[in-house]
């Protein structure tokens, strides 16, 4: 399982889109409608400049995407300015997870996607 980016990412960068597929146990689509959960996040671990790792939270969004000619659901979350305490810290790669809670008391978690829809480790790069 990979996730989709919108491209390289450099230390602080902003505007950073990832996606999340939803894919249930059996590895296909999810059956299931993502967008009736009553929580939907995206879990990133990235590096923090001092050795260690942190791991942020964020409230998703749900979006049906085209990934290779097959509409798929997906947990999407775009960086935005107030996250940049949080986020794109320091160069290293990092990982990120999907979860979903349904009011039945249902979960669903992905499993740790630590690459992007082209193969590539997700990676924080330095600034030139």
């Amino acid at each position: 399982m990979h996730t989709q980016t919108d491209g390289k990412i450099k230390v602080g960068s902003i505007g950073t889109l990832y996606r999340v597929p939803v894919i249930d146990d059996d590895l296909v689509e999810a059956t299931f409608d993502p967008s009736t959960a009553s929580i939907k996040k995206i879990y990133f671990k990235m590096p923090n400049g001092n050795g260690t790792f942190q791991t942020v939270s964020r409230d998703a969004s749900v979006a049906s995407v085209d990934i290779d000619g097959v509409s798929t659901f997906c947990l999407t979350y775009v960086v935005v300015s107030a996250d940049a305490a949080e986020f794109h810290l320091a160069p290293g790669l990092m990982e990120i997870e999907g979860y979903l809670e349904y009011p039945d008391g249902k979960k669903w978690r992905s499993d740790g996607i630590t690459t992007d829809q082209r193969g590539r480790p997700l990676r924080i790069y330095p600034n030139l």
